[in-house]
């Protein structure tokens, strides 16, 4: 095996996330395990950067902004625990960096129908890197087709010598532009130990990360909080209802999840980490991400945690036999390493 590889990360590790950025994280640690020198491309277009500023810091509640922007501090000093190139301005320079592979992924970074508003920076596609190429769980999102205006994002697709995904959508899509040799593997997430920053709280908890309110789901969140003596707490986001803490990094969310008594997300992520911590968790199905929610739930068996009206307590109740999950877990993990280590060295 050619340890002596030099790779760079293209991938969304700088927002202000939780997922984007411990996905990351992640992988950036899978491949250093792997003994290989790895570090994340620090290049956006000014298009991309300016629309994911709006999407963060957009906020007329100036004591909410005020939180989101200590929020950013935070995410910003975390960012220490990342290898991260220079600063790159064209992609020309990319190219000329002595890169062996680019990897792209993980995440949402192909989603067509993104939070920003669809923009697209065809830098994630791989748009005039003249390297070789892999994705690693790379996501499509909430984008189901590729329409006819994408020919050219296609084009880019078909230059990728390795393609790896994390939602079975992704891989209908990848599969209808004749690649078939595409794989679905684990969320980098899952691969390696996380860190935590603990914080103990006196009262035990219920985790609550949703980005979309479900008003009969805070209803009976709420009554099952007050008959089982939990306090809802909503952790890096503003709830309304709910307690919020917001101005935390990744690593003291991490901390805060894993100490929760039960989990109640809408988040890809919030699922994850649920399932790595081994808790009780409900996970509050939306539109935008049915996609890769739908598909881990059925990978891991899961789907009986999806929120239905006037069922909360009685899934929350409806313990989760993790060692069953486990099972199915570790094999995954062997197969999503491996699967990741001959895309780089074929």
């Amino acid at each position: 095996m050619k340890k002596n590889i030099k790779i760079g990360i293209v991938t969304t590790y700088d927002e202000v996330n939780f997922g984007a950025f411990l996905q990351a994280y992640s992988l950036q640690k899978t491949i250093i395990n792997m003994g290989y020198d790895v570090e994340f491309i620090n290049y956006k277009s000014l298009k991309y950067r300016f629309a994911e500023f709006l999407a963060t810091y957009k906020i007329k509640n100036p004591f909410y902004l005020f939180k989101i922007i200590l929020k950013g501090l935070k995410f910003r000093h975390a960012l220490q625990k990342m290898i991260i190139s220079k600063k790159y301005f064209n992609i020309y320079e990319i190219n000329k960096a002595g890169y062996d592979i680019i990897i792209f992924g993980s995440d949402e970074i192909w989603n067509l129908n993104n939070c920003l508003g669809g923009i697209i920076d065809t830098y994630y596609f791989g748009n005039g890197i003249t390297l070789k190429k892999i994705s690693y769980a790379v996501s499509f999102g909430s984008t189901n087709y590729l329409e006819d205006k994408h020919d050219y994002i296609i084009k880019l697709i078909h230059e990728f010598s390795h393609i790896s995904l994390r939602d079975s959508n992704s891989k209908k899509i990848i599969d209808s532009l004749n690649r078939p040799d595409c794989k679905i593997v684990l969320d980098p997430t899952l691969l390696v130990e996380q860190e935590t920053t603990e914080h103990i709280l006196k009262q035990e908890y219920i985790f609550y990360y949703c980005f979309s309110s479900n008003i009969e789901l805070d209803y009976e969140l709420e009554e099952f909080s007050i008959k089982n003596n939990l306090k809802v707490i909503s952790f890096g986001y503003k709830h309304d209802k709910f307690e919020s803490i917001i101005s935390i990094d990744p690593f003291e969310w991490l901390g805060y999840l894993k100490k929760s008594k039960y989990v109640i997300t809408d988040a890809f992520h919030g699922s994850v980490f649920s399932t790595k911590f081994k808790k009780q968790f409900v996970v509050s199905m939306t539109k935008y991400r049915e996609n890769k929610l739908s598909s881990l739930l059925d990978l891991l068996k899961l789907r009986g945690r999806i929120y239905q009206k006037g069922k909360l307590e009685d899934i929350l109740k409806n313990e989760i036999y993790y060692r069953d999950i486990y099972r199915i877990l570790t094999k995954l993990i062997m197969d999503s390493i491996d699967y990741l280590n001959k895309s780089i060295n074929d």
